[in-house]
């Protein structure tokens, strides 16, 4: 058992983009310290560019050497290889609060807390049974995640035409529009996987430049994009857009049942980084205090017994040890099961999230944005019955599905 008042190392590399997350570190770190009072998390903070791989490299190094037991951070394309070569030849867990790429790769010491979701979006697309679609990404995160696009169309069979187009600005996207086949039903459907072009300014962009008579259906990527509530609209053009969010746990819906209740977009909730690196931080707390009951935890990596072999290895400039305990460590982190901040966070065996829900909304000029249904990765997408016919319009051929269902399908009586 623990003595009081253990104090306990944590990393936490953020990128200089990324400031306005401390608050809710620190706000997270406060609140599971004061549950229980003789384990104190300690953050240790490196703040990099994290497109540099130099400065990452260097901030691995000196979180590392001051024997954390895991670090959190944001990652991206470019850090993601270095990251997990400083955490795999040390032992050290890293936990992602950034996108979740090659779902289906194992890696020994990352996990990726930000789920992989690229089925919702094409459950979407099949809703409206859609067969082209202009796809449009703007970072190189978005160009990563062209892979598991791909994966996913090919693992389902889907037959949907995809042309796939980078853009940087506004001008460029209103070119691709004018320029792109439309759909069977002579909608243009874009899914937009931006990061850096906000999507209220892409809405009020294409009020003011496209023709007269358009109809567009947009579906967002990422996360926390669908807050176009206060948009005036351009009746000369049918502008839908649909989004995800993830959906906090609630008395009226689980995972299991996967049971539905309307409501607008919540823009009051954190951003999904900020409730992710809460989780994150309670996800750290709980693995410790499953771990505390283990003869080597007073140690904490720090002092080896005599049973363990010490290791060092050469981190930049100086001389670092492997930790002995990383693996059995990471073992606790996967074995976490609780209802956080972004719903149910548990792993699958790939250190991916599972069992979770996405919120799945729709916003149509002159509304605010209504819950449309939700959509899990084992369940797929499940429309919301109390969706009214006056407010969205559905597009389905009966026999492609074999249940008939409600709001979809109904017998005629």
């Amino acid at each position: 058992m623990v003595n009081a008042k253990t104090t306990i190392s944590i990393g936490v590399l953020f990128d200089v983009k990324s400031l306005r997350h401390h608050g809710t570190l620190f706000a997270s770190l406060a609140e599971v310290n004061h549950r229980d009072p003789t384990i104190n998390l300690r953050p240790v903070i490196a703040t990099v560019d994290i497109s540099d791989s130099f400065a990452v490299s260097n901030a691995m190094c000196d979180l590392i050497s001051q024997d954390v037991i895991v670090i959190l951070g944001i990652t991206n394309v470019s850090s993601l290889s270095t990251i997990q070569s400083y955490s795999n030849t040390f032992n050290v867990p890293f936990i992602s609060i950034g996108s979740t790429h090659n779902y289906t790769l194992s890696s020994p010491f990352q996990m990726f807390m930000r789920p992989a979701y690229m089925g919702a979006v094409f459950d979407v697309i099949e809703l409206y049974q859609y067969r082209k679609a202009l796809y449009v990404y703007d970072t190189d995160e978005g160009l990563m995640r062209l892979q598991d696009v791909f994966q996913y169309i090919n693992t389902r069979e889907l037959l949907v035409d995809l042309d796939v187009r980078r853009v940087t600005e506004l001008g460029q996207l209103a070119d691709l529009i004018q320029f792109s086949k439309y759909d069977d039903q002579l909608i243009l459907v874009m899914i937009l996987d931006i990061s850096k072009l906000d999507i209220k300014e892409i809405v009020q962009y294409l009020n003011k430049h496209i023709v007269s008579g358009a109809r567009l259906h947009l579906v967002t990527v990422t996360l926390d994009q669908l807050l176009v509530n206060n948009i005036q609209p351009n009746e000369d053009i049918e502008l839908n857009i649909t989004g995800f969010q993830l959906v906090p746990p609630d008395s009226k819906q689980d995972t299991e049942t996967m049971t539905i209740f309307p409501d607008t977009f919540q823009e009051e909730l954190m951003s999904s980084s900020d409730a992710l690196i809460s989780d994150c931080i309670k996800l750290i707390r709980m693995a410790v205090e499953m771990s505390e009951q283990q003869e080597w935890f007073p140690r904490l990596w720090s002092s080896f017994p005599p049973t363990f072999q010490r290791t060092t290895a050469k981190c930049s400039n100086f001389v670092v040890d492997k930790k002995p305990y990383g693996s059995l460590f990471m073992e606790y982190l996967a074995r976490v099961y609780f209802y956080g901040k972004t719903g149910t966070v548990a792993l699958d065996d790939w250190f991916k999230r599972r069992n979770f829900l996405l919120g799945v909304y729709q916003y149509r000029n002159g509304n605010r944005a209504l819950k449309l249904g939700v959509w899990s990765p084992d369940l797929g997408l499940k429309i919301a019955s109390q969706v009214q016919d006056k407010t969205y319009t559905f597009i389905v051929n009966a026999s492609r599905y074999s249940n008939i269902v409600p709001p979809l399908l109904l017998y005629k009586k």
